[in-house]
């Protein structure tokens, strides 16, 4: 009976060392199947993350895209206007030369007036005098019409730069957010 009871005692002491290699096996098991667990919810959420990512950058494109539209809208009225601009400032340059010309044609025909006796040379001086007093009223207001239309149409044309280099800027952007090259 002792041989037993000491067998029974020593299976126990057995059993008892035995217990905690085998809860330590349950439990890393759980670990383990836990920790696999966790490693896939990162992944899902690394993947979700991504696809956000992805959608945040299709909609900024879309939204570049509209403002790149806008733009261009913006842009047209601003051409136009410079092509009334230059187009005002080269009919008051023709003003100014046929300004020029008809002070010389002017002149021509005061000369034939003299030449033929109609005219002294003196009335002729006069003649040309108030012409040219008239003439240099005209050319005055013209040339500060001719100035106020190119500084227009330098003032449209740095507006029309910078509204095209801001296009340049977002379509820039939009070929780096769709990957373009």
């Amino acid at each position: 009976m002792r041989a037993m009871t000491f067998k029974a005692l020593v299976l126990l002491i057995l059993a008892g060392a035995a217990a905690p290699g085998v809860l330590a096996a349950q439990e890393a098991a759980e670990t383990s199947g836990l920790e696999r667990e966790v490693r896939q919810l990162n992944v899902t959420l690394g993947r979700m993350v991504e696809l956000m990512r992805q959608q945040l950058e299709s909609s900024n494109a879309a939204v570049l895209m509209q403002r790149v539209q806008l733009m261009t809208t913006r842009l047209e009225p601003l051409e136009d206007e410079l092509r009334a601009a230059r187009d005002a400032a080269l009919g008051h340059q023709k003003q100014l030369d046929d300004t020029e010309l008809s002070d010389s044609s002017y002149r021509g025909h005061l000369d034939t007036r003299v030449e033929i006796g109609e005219i002294d040379e003196e009335e002729a001086r006069v003649l040309l005098y108030e012409h040219q007093r008239v003439l240099a009223e005209s050319r005055k207001q013209i040339e500060s019409r001719l100035w106020t239309a190119q500084q227009r149409v330098i003032d449209l044309e740095q507006a029309i730069a910078a509204r095209r280099a801001e296009l340049e800027t977002w379509q820039g952007e939009i070929d780096r957010v769709l990957g373009l090259p």
